[in-house]
């Protein structure tokens, strides 16, 4: 056999095997995503403090109330709920797999350990990384109403825990689930300040900040939270806005960056696939694995390059 039907089939491989371990592992903890998690659990009969220890559990939440480090924020933050042991599982299965059908292809050397050992794994953080992008997108765009729900209620007379609880009643996941957790935390003996702080934690997003600093200053000093939290729902909204707007001027700069970035690898797969010989004489010249480090090195600096100049902070 050949070595491009190696790899269209080693592609096969790798493609559905992480297709059945997603189903097996990932797909179940991301149903309903459109609801709110928190009324799902309530409306199974359970009390509080249940629904309050199984949402800690689904999102790998701290029992001591510390700061997360990096790997615990970016999988709280991405919103999943996995396990920590399967999402190891899923990945240390991955990485064998893909040193396995690497070595077939290139044989048991630096190039495959790498594949597996280094690209891999950045590949899991980068996909938990997308998924929290996609998450804080989603509450970005959710957090004008919630501050508005919290605005009303404060003016009916309301609390701020009370206005944190309709918040949560009101909005779908994440906002709803998300400030649920907090009110929790209130009615189990945290204070105001520091429910807010592991707000923001969990979810990470930059415009949450001021909602956390304006509660968290008025629960100090005093004032009239509603009006200042009318006026913050304002400034969300125009800065949500702004955020849009630059991304539709800056679309055909990312597309162009995106297919500039996959572009070698098409054409370096199309290659071996259409003409397997076509490399097959330097495949064992010691140069090549310098070769392929340093044109990886030039890549990364070039991905990097193209991501600063069509992102920008708003």
């Amino acid at each position: 056999m050949d070595i491009g039907w190696v790899a269209v089939l080693a592609f096969a491989t790798i493609f559905l095997a992480v297709e059945g371990l997603y189903l097996f592992v990932l797909r179940p903890a991301g149903r309903a995503k459109s609801v709110n998690r928190r009324l799902a659990i309530t409306t199974a009969k359970k009390s509080h403090d249940q629904v309050f220890e199984q949402l800690r559990r689904e999102r790998w939440l701290p029992t001591d109330g510390g700061r997360m480090h990096f790997l615990r924020r970016l999988v709280v933050q991405s919103g999943i709920k996995v396990e920590p042991f399967r999402l190891g599982v899923l990945t240390l299965f991955i990485s064998f797999t893909v040193l396995f059908l690497t070595t077939l292809l290139f044989g048991f050397n630096i190039l495959s350990l790498s594949i597996a050992g280094v690209v891999v794994p950045a590949l899991a953080l980068l996909y938990l990384a997308i998924l929290r992008a996609k998450r804080q997108g989603r509450f970005g765009e959710q957090l004008p109403d919630a501050v508005d729900i919290m605005v009303r209620s404060l003016r009916a007379g309301h609390p701020v825990p009370r206005s944190l609880a309709l918040v949560a009643g009101e909005m779908p996941d994440p906002a709803g689930t998300e400030f649920g957790i907090a009110s929790d935390e209130l009615t189990y003996g945290s204070d105001l300040p520091t429910a807010m702080d592991a707000l923001s934690e969990r979810v990470g997003h930059p415009d949450l900040k001021f909602l956390v600093v304006a509660i968290s200053i008025q629960s100090a000093t005093g004032g009239n939270l509603s009006e200042i939290l009318s006026n913050l729902s304002l400034v969300i909204r125009q800065r949500f806005k702004l955020r849009r707007k630059v991304k539709a001027l800056s679309a055909e700069g990312r597309y162009s960056a995106v297919l500039l970035s996959i572009l070698p690898f098409i054409l370096f797969g199309g290659m071996n696939i259409l003409m397997p010989k076509y490399y097959g004489d330097i495949w064992g010249h010691p140069a090549i694995i310098p070769a392929f480090a340093a044109a990886g090195v030039v890549m990364v600096i070039g991905w990097f390059v193209m991501y600063r100049m069509v992102n920008f902070k708003v």
